[in-house]
């Protein structure tokens, strides 16, 4: 069944297609040429049998003359010795028998014509079909090299061998595109860890230096305010660079760093990290399939980390005496984790751009809700290190579903 949809999507693909186009484009001029010949060889055969019938008849050898019970009316014929000139008038039967004899030779020769055209271009469908194996060979390789390239493995290359033309030229191209995207990815994630280490040291000193005065009761009580709105910025701005600096080492995450890990228990974990969030909301909390291990193969210290920030999200996103829904499921291969929660409504459009850094949707952000705008960001970038999906939906009649499809371990 494999080998006959390869077939067929090498038939119709690339190489068929222009393979298809070679032999069609042989078929086309030899059906032209074949009707030239035809039509030259037909109006040959017809002016011949009407001078062979009607003209005279010059025989420069000793002539047989015809039966003359087959001639109407012999006119003058002058013999020599060398040569004979006579003037006849043929039978009416003796001129059909010529056309007959004319029509036999010229319906054997189309028909000998087609069949030789159909041979050659059976053998020129053949011979396209080899003689484009190897452009569309490197087509192929090309495609499946793109399909491969992600903005978080940029090291693979091409690398074409053979003869050189215009295909190998175009791969190494790819390839050259390929390094400086590479260089240009890499420089970016460099900074920002660079810079999110950087930032980190000064704000964790402004941070102890506005808490040490305030807990041991130096600040005057008209300025303490002040204090704590400072000290609420300085914990945000160190939220943000810790998101940030777990973004960049999320794109990193290689398989060898992945083990066997229940997610069940994870989300187990998560819930009971959030439960004192959720209880001073009033959030009613059901869960379903947490209760059996469910074992994926993941990265033991990235996965808790987008699992607590989906739980999180449903916590800071809802309404008071609002609700949270949980659901672990194993679908074959494949293991589904959906958390739904009530809140503000969100359409289509909304929905789409929430996993865009820094986005927290209009009604959320308008409403003044915390949080740094990074946390589905997080989650997908790190789903894309694990190959797992990430898809956020509006909810029934209002807040989000969110479905995090991870791979279920073969044993």
């Amino acid at each position: 069944m494999r080998v006959g949809a390869r077939l067929g999507r090498a038939f119709w693909g690339f190489r068929g297609k222009l393979a298809l186009s070679i032999a069609a484009t042989f078929i086309v001029l030899g059906a032209c040429l074949v009707a030239v010949q035809v039509a030259i060889l037909s109006q040959s055969i017809a002016s011949t049998i009407d001078v062979s019938i009607g003209g005279p008849v010059d025989v420069e050898a000793p002539v047989v003359l015809p039966d003359p019970a087959s001639l109407k009316d012999t006119v003058e014929c002058v013999t020599t010795v060398e040569t004979s000139d006579c003037q006849v008038e043929v039978s009416d039967e003796t001129s059909s028998y010529g056309r007959l004899v004319a029509s036999d030779v010229m319906d054997s020769y189309i028909t000998w014509t087609l069949v030789l055209l159909v041979v050659f271009a059976v053998v020129s469908a053949a011979l396209s079909w080899r003689l484009t194996r190897s452009p569309a060979r490197k087509i192929s390789d090309v495609a499946q090299l793109a399909e491969q390239i992600s903005e978080r493995d940029l090291s693979q290359r091409i690398a074409l061998t053979g003869p050189r033309d215009e295909i190998t030229r175009l791969a190494d191209q790819v390839d050259t595109m390929l390094a400086r995207l590479e260089g240009a990815f890499v420089s970016q994630e460099q900074f920002v860890a660079n810079a999110s280490h950087e930032l980190r040291t000064p704000i964790t000193s402004v941070r102890a230096a506005l808490e040490a005065p305030l807990t041991q009761g130096r600040v005057p009580p008209d300025l303490q305010p002040y204090v704590h709105r400072a000290l609420r910025s300085v914990r945000r701005m160190d939220d943000l660079i810790a998101a940030l600096l777990l973004i960049a080492r999320s794109r990193h995450l290689d398989a060898d760093q992945r083990s066997r890990v229940d997610l069940a228990m994870c989300v187990r974990d998560e819930l009971e990290a959030i439960q004192v969030l959720a209880q001073a909301r009033g959030l009613r909390v059901e869960c379903s399939g947490i209760e059996e291990s469910v074992f994926v193969e993941v990265s033991a210290g990235a996965i808790p980390i987008a699992v607590g920030n989906i739980l999180r999200n449903a916590v800071q996103h809802n309404r008071d005496d609002g609700w949270i829904s949980v659901d672990l499921r194993v679908l074959g291969d494949r293991v589904v984790l959906a958390v739904g929660n009530s809140g503000p409504v969100y359409s289509t459009d909304e929905v789409t751009g929430l996993t865009e850094a820094f986005n927290r949707g209009g009604q959320t952000r308008l409403a003044g809700t915390p949080g740094t705008g990074l946390g589905l960001t997080i989650v997908e970038s790190i789903a894309a290190a694990h190959d797992a999906v990430l898809v956020v939906q509006p909810g029934c009649v209002d807040g989000l579903v969110v479905h995090l499809t991870l791979q279920a371990c073969s044993s």
